[in-house]
């Protein structure tokens, strides 16, 4: 064999080595990122169902003054280190309000939302609320799991009525536009 593949070939022993490290420290941080959030959870006396083969957890909060019952999912991403929260917004936007709805969301989205923001899909009139925290090369604190559920909350309890009121014809798309 030549010098030259036997150093190709120790190269790439030494790069699937890497892979594999790279690999195993990607699940172990998933997993302290894991349950750093469910700690949080703990602590915070919440309720959750868990799904320890997909990093996920699930549960339903009602806030303050008997407000419609919200459900979080958060996902710990192994594959991209990524913290991600989804709530999806308890309201189908009829179909021929949806292309205005689009507008709508887009400006709650850039005008409303401090941190996070609006799915939504024209085509099912489905929308859902997302907010992030990537984890590469950091530690994610029951602080930051905290506060991704609070922004969440606080967003999901200013603008879920408007959207509600919005989709049933009781509010105009002028009337929720309206900077804050």
């Amino acid at each position: 064999m030549s010098e030259d593949k036997k150093k190709s070939r120790d190269a790439a022993s030494k790069d699937a080595v890497s892979k594999e490290e790279q690999e195993e420290r990607r699940f172990r941080h998933t997993v302290n990122v894991y349950e750093t959030l469910c700690k949080m959870l703990d602590d915070s006396g919440i309720k959750y169902t868990t799904n320890k083969e997909d990093f996920s957890v699930r549960f339903f909060f009602e806030g303050e003054k008997n407000e419609l019952l919200m459900e979080f999912d958060i996902k710990a991403d192994e594959e991209r280190e990524l913290l991600t929260l989804t709530s999806p917004v308890p309201v189908i936007f009829p179909r021929e309000k949806r292309i205005e709805a689009a507008t709508v969301i887009t400006f709650l989205n850039y005008y409303w939302i401090r941190d996070g923001f609006f799915d939504y899909n024209s085509r099912s009139g489905l929308c859902a609320f997302r907010i992030t925290a990537p984890y590469m090369n950091c530690e994610i604190s029951k602080d930051v799991c905290s506060y991704l559920f609070q922004a969440a909350h606080l967003t999901l309890s200013e603008t879920k009525e408007k959207l509600y009121k919005y989709s049933k014809g009781l509010l105009s798309a002028e009337q929720i536009c309206v900077k804050p």
